[in-house]
């Protein structure tokens, strides 16, 4: 749907949250346009029903000494891809058919004020509070797969950071970056 370019003035410990801005912002507006209610799978995805909606992908660009992160999101509006895959969209998810403008424009005003909760430690610690509050990881059984290997346990919520701590078998280990999967009780370790 589109890339933002965001210059937080923030420790680049805390750029999972520049990231969880964007997703939080995306929800709030899907809420408002279609009330359409979404959960977040961490670290990027906005789920409805266990099925993806949307995606948030970040890159880090350096300037010399400046940090700027872009973060592009994609949604489902009209078409969730073939049968086999297991996503939605808004329009099947809500019943309504939304523009990309109309809701490029929603998460614009939303981010808004996440942007500036960026810039502060108590802005950070709400945005953080937020995005736990909307991630449908914690608490459950959780396979991170990252190229170094597999790590299969269950997801114990986020750090300060944004960073996903998962408790493996008692040991408390934490994941900056890694594709997530929801591990359910029938799968034997798959998931979504």
């Amino acid at each position: 749907m589109c890339s933002v370019l965001l210059r937080p003035r923030v420790d680049t410990n805390d750029l999972q949250l520049v990231v969880a801005a964007v997703a939080l912002s995306a929800r709030a507006a899907l809420v408002r346009l279609c009330d359409l209610a979404t959960v977040l799978k961490w670290p990027n995805d906005l789920l409805v029903g266990g099925r993806k909606l949307a995606g948030v992908l970040a890159e880090l660009v350096r300037d010399g000494t400046d940090v700027a992160v872009v973060v592009g999101i994609g949604v489902n509006l009209t078409f969730a891809g073939p049968s086999t895959v297991n996503s939605t969209s808004v329009l099947d998810a809500s019943g309504e058919s939304i523009t990309a403008r109309s809701l490029l424009d929603g998460l614009l005003v939303e981010l808004a004020g996440r942007r500036a909760q960026l810039d502060s430690d108590v802005g950070r610690m709400a945005l953080r509070d937020e995005y736990v509050a909307a991630l449908a990881t914690v608490g459950r059984r959780v396979r991170v797969e990252q190229r170094d290997g597999v790590v299969v346990g269950t997801a114990r919520g986020v750090d300060e950071f944004g960073r996903l701590v998962v408790d493996v078998n008692g040991d408390t280990m934490v994941f900056a970056a890694g594709d997530v999967v929801h591990v359910r009780a029938d799968d034997n370790d798959g998931g979504t």
